[in-house]
């Protein structure tokens, strides 16, 4: 998936030496936008070579944009369907921090296209009972 850079999006990232991304697909039954195996050169969409070394984690990022499909999912919409799909797979999720890999969910706002995003007590918790990670980045307009 090519992004908009003038959308707002959130994405789901797995990074971890226990699994591949390969396997992480197979468990979750959602394509990544990006993916790397532990071993594997991470290559860009172009096909270049970002980093000539061999990773030595993998890495796993699902991207869902904000209005990307001509419908009224916003940001929180987003954060729901993925904390459901999260605790779908909660055992897998679990491993994955309990190995010294990463769960997050990062919330990637758009200067001044956003007033803000908030998330209700009840999807935090949700959040903090899975032990993932949230990230907010906020990128200015170019």
């Amino acid at each position: 998936m090519v992004t908009d850079q003038n959308r707002d999006s959130i994405a789901l990232t797995f990074k971890t030496k226990l699994f591949s991304a390969t396997y992480i697909t197979s468990q979750f039954h959602v394509e990544p936008d990006s993916s790397v195996n532990a071993g594997e050169s991470f290559r860009t969409t172009a096909g270049e070579i970002h980093n000539t070394g061999p990773q030595t984690w993998s890495l796993w990022t699902r991207i869902f944009e904000a209005g990307s499909s001509g419908d009224n999912h916003t940001i929180e919409d987003f954060f729901v369907e993925i904390l459901d799909l999260c605790e779908e797979h909660a055992s897998l999720v679990a491993e994955i921090l309990n190995n010294g890999g990463i769960a997050t969910i990062q919330i990637r706002l758009r200067g001044t296209n956003n007033i803000g995003v908030e998330f209700n007590s009840l999807a935090l918790h949700r959040l903090s009972i899975l032990g993932m990670s949230l990230s907010v980045e906020v990128f200015p307009e170019t």
